[in-house]
């Protein structure tokens, strides 16, 4: 990747085309400390890295509890939003409230 865009001295567009390579893919470990990600020179989309499984087909502890608390977090966000909707219905059709 390096090697095919030296010499640029200017963002890349959306018209870059790796010479020598149809498809990059970027694999890099998060806590390696001169790893990047490429894609934001490449395109202004701005996305979450996907973390892959290991090789033994499972995501590593510490992201699968990230995942876990993630899931409930938004369990109990909806929840909370249920409750303090039908509390307003409730508090709007006796009159308290406009």
């Amino acid at each position: 990747m390096f090697l095919m865009v030296r010499g640029q001295h200017r963002a890349l567009g959306k018209n870059f085309k790796l010479s020598g390579a149809k498809r990059l893919f970027n694999v890099f470990h998060p806590f390696d400390p001169v790893a990047f990600r490429l894609e934001p020179l490449v395109s202004s989309a701005n996305r979450e890295p996907e973390i892959l499984p290991t090789w033994q087909g499972g995501l590593r502890v510490h992201y699968q509890v990230k995942r876990w608390w993630h899931d409930v977090l938004g369990r109990v966000l909806r929840a909370k939003r249920r409750v303090e909707d039908a509390l307003e219905d409730t508090l709007e059709s006796i009159g308290l409230i406009a």
